[in-house]
């Protein structure tokens, strides 16, 4: 074996384990990315969910005010969006 078959044979080892080290990098980042992509949209849910009790808790007297429910609505709707906006 000559001096330049065990270059390029350490050579061809060198990339292979940088070859790993990117996969495995990559892996791992797609696993983190998942999870924080999971804890994400389990917030918003929570959050959401939250949201719907409450605008149920405070729709429920007006709907027993039939005149009054679309009106309320309306304004609860519009206080959303801004909320959104500003967020």
């Amino acid at each position: 074996m000559t001096k330049s078959d065990i270059a390029a044979a350490v050579y061809a080892g060198l990339q292979r384990e940088i070859a790993d080290v990117v996969e495995s990098t990559r892996e791992a980042t797609a696993r983190d990315i998942n999870a924080l992509m999971t804890a994400t949209y389990w917030e918003i849910g929570r959050r959401r969910t939250g949201v719907s009790l409450a605008l149920v808790g405070l729709c429920a007297p007006a709907v027993a005010q039939e005149s009054r429910g679309p009106q309320l609505l309306r304004s609860r709707s519009a206080a959303l969006r801004l909320v959104s906006a500003a967020a």
